[in-house]
């Protein structure tokens, strides 16, 4: 969205686009359980992991790869456990910083308003925005695939561990600490 109006590349705007879908989660599973030849629980527990995340699904995968590869060609439970941290901290480093400091201020404080499920009359209170105005951003997060609507007026992050991305945003400790109330 953000690279057609780029002054140089505003040829994108005049061509065919092509929606990119998630991954199927049967596909994702199958191909889990082929390549690293697991029951296919430990490759469900995976694709879950990954939500349709074609990043999520290569990095996890390339990581699991490389664990297995220690264990002489078995993967379990236990080293799914052993890289999920390395997962989460890459794909924040790697996907969710540059979407994160992409966006505009008031974009990102509209994710970190969301963060817990909030309807959006919550979220415009928060904001100290009418409900309207908030809706905009809604809109603008659904439309770049950062969220789902939900129930009404709610909506689910759709970038797997997005909210533990998000929370850790808010979090003076935390390395991915932006600040923002």
């Amino acid at each position: 969205m953000d690279v057609q109006n780029e002054n140089k590349l505003t040829f994108l705007l005049r061509s065919e686009k092509e929606v990119m879908t998630p991954l199927q989660n049967s596909n994702m599973a199958l191909a889990y359980e082929r390549v690293f030849h697991c029951n296919m629980a430990l490759a469900q527990k995976m694709t879950q992991m990954v939500k349709g995340y074609s990043y999520g699904f290569q990095l996890l995968g390339y990581l699991a790869f490389g664990e297995m590869e220690k264990e002489n060609g078995q993967f379990s439970l236990e080293k799914l456990s052993s890289v999920t941290d390395i997962y989460k901290m890459r794909l924040f480093d790697n996907a969710y910083n540059k979407i994160f400091s992409d966006l505009s201020e008031m974009d990102q404080k509209y994710l970190i308003a969301v963060l817990g499920n909030k309807r959006l009359k919550e979220v415009a209170q928060q904001l100290d925005v009418t409900p309207s105005y908030a809706s905009q951003y809604r809109r603008r997060a659904i439309a770049r695939h950062l969220v789902r609507p939900g129930s009404y007026g709610h909506v689910q992050y759709i970038l797997p561990f997005f909210n533990e991305f998000i929370r850790a945003t808010q979090d003076p400790d935390s390395i991915y600490f932006y600040g923002h109330e």
